[in-house]
């Protein structure tokens, strides 16, 4: 049987990896409106586009079904309530603290145990008591049922559901507001059983700014060779008139905004 701490090592390398989507599908969004400036734009690569799409589909689908393990029989909050409820007791040192961090460790570990376990602390309990995990699980699970609705209707079953029967769709500011919630709940379980907490954070290998880059240059210029007509790749580097792509790209982009900017459409767009 796994401890405590190594039920929550498990929950929080399942969710970094499900987060690495979410921030790769923000830095696109950013560069994207950056460049249309919000405006409508035509997809010149197709493919690439539906790529994304479909990046943004499955992490919304994977953290449904994380949030939903969370509090299924099996999950981290029903074995938190059949076997684990001791080990979230204020009463006894965190692990690893020293004589000299007690108070302030046991003050940081207490407001976490009240916004874990409201009822529990109203009742000056240091153990939460079943009922106290239980009405954590049904919080949580109310928390998140707009993303689960949108996963069942939009992203897992988009073909199987009645349009008037959809739920909304989620977008990446309401996706971070609960990814926040998520790694909240997931650090006060740990700062009540031992004291400690995780630092989330994007842990992709490749820098997401420049793969968005890449990625928004595909979708409104289409494949590379297209991309350095439009550019004037081969021009600038016979001329020498700049030092860096990049320098080429945005000067591309500031272009299209001038061109368009009496329109409410980027890049000549008729669709979006």
């Amino acid at each position: 049987m796994k401890t405590m701490t190594e039920l929550l090592e498990v929950e929080e390398r399942n969710l970094l990896f499900i987060e690495r989507r979410w921030y790769a599908l923000h830095a696109f969004e950013a560069e994207l409106t950056r460049v249309t400036e919000g405006r409508a734009f035509r997809i010149w690569n197709d493919i690439v586009w539906m790529m994304v799409l479909d990046q943004r589909d499955q992490f919304f689908v994977h953290f449904a079904s994380w949030a939903k393990s969370v509090c299924n029989s099996g999950g981290l909050l029903k074995q938190i309530q059949g076997v684990h409820v001791s080990a979230l007791s204020i009463s006894r040192r965190a692990l690893g603290e020293k004589r000299g961090e007690k108070k302030r460790s046991t003050q940081a570990r207490r407001e976490a145990f009240a916004s874990l376990f409201p009822d529990g602390a109203t009742r000056s309990a240091t153990t939460p008591s079943g009922g106290d995990v239980a009405s954590l699980s049904e919080r949580f699970r109310l928390k998140v049922k707009a993303l689960l609705d949108d996963r069942s209707t939009n992203r897992a079953h988009p073909y199987e559901v009645a349009e008037r029967e959809r739920a909304p769709m989620l977008d990446l500011v309401q996706a971070r507001a609960l990814l926040d919630h998520a790694e909240q709940l997931l650090n006060d379980l740990r700062l009540v059983a031992d004291g400690s907490w995780l630092d989330y954070h994007d842990t992709n290998q490749a820098g997401v700014e420049s793969v968005a880059a890449d990625l928004v240059d595909a979708v409104l210029c289409g494949p590379s060779s297209r991309k350095d007509l439009l550019w004037g790749t081969a021009d600038a580097i016979r001329k020498g008139d700049v030092e860096y792509v990049w320098q080429l790209r945005e000067r591309y982009y500031e272009r299209e905004r001038l061109r368009n900017a009496s329109s409410d459409v980027m890049l000549d767009a008729t669709e979006k």
